[in-house]
């Protein structure tokens, strides 16, 4: 199909300009193991992104982060409840989705429950990968191992990168969608791997 093609399509097409970012929320929303109370992604034995295990200690990836305070464990609870809904939900969504020509689901149509917030101790948890080191919460790791705390002038550097590779990532995407196939090149992240 040529490029001309797939951008006349992808502009036509309804569900591939509104929902493709909801396509991908769902999907990643649910486990990949076949446990679904489990908020965790696992591929090879590890694990990815922000989860709480024994209902009160915070982890991201393989990284213990601390324990949650009493109404975060709440929070969590509840959350892992919608959570659970929401599974049920396009679960039974995806049962009754017809097949197209391929044998694929065809999801243009299903109407599945929206996919609950994270909790808000999650959301302020942002993984920022540098070139050797990668910061989170507030702190410098090198393969998976604390290295030191961030100062505040680090920390602010930090933030404006994070910013810069989201608007830098947005205007990649739109580009996409305009049919420019160019790849997407990460802006230079600031020298904090020492």
């Amino acid at each position: 199909m040529a490029a001309l093609d797939v951008k006349q399509k992808m502009q036509h097409n309804p569900w591939n300009q509104q929902n493709q970012a909801s396509a991908i929320t769902i999907v990643l929303a649910h486990p990949l193991s076949s446990e679904r109370n489990v908020q965790v992604y696992e591929v090879d034995d590890e694990k990815f992104g922000c989860r709480v295990e024994d209902g009160k200690k915070l982890f991201f990836d393989e990284i213990f982060i601390r324990e949650l305070t009493e109404k975060e464990q709440e929070e969590n609870a509840k959350y892992e409840e919608l959570l659970k809904e929401h599974v049920e939900g396009f679960d039974k969504a995806a049962e009754v989705a017809p097949t197209d020509e391929n044998g694929l689901l065809d999801l243009s149509n299903a109407d599945f429950p929206s996919v609950p917030e994270e909790p808000s101790f999650c959301t302020a948890l942002v993984k920022v990968e540098l070139d050797g080191c990668f910061a989170l919460d507030g702190k410098l790791y090198k393969d998976s191992e604390l290295q030191r705390e961030l100062t505040k002038e680090e920390k602010e550097k930090v933030k404006e990168y994070e910013e810069l590779v989201q608007r830098s990532f947005d205007d990649y995407y739109e580009k996409l969608l305009a049919g420019e196939s160019d790849p997407y090149v990460r802006p230079a992240p600031p020298k904090l791997c020492n």
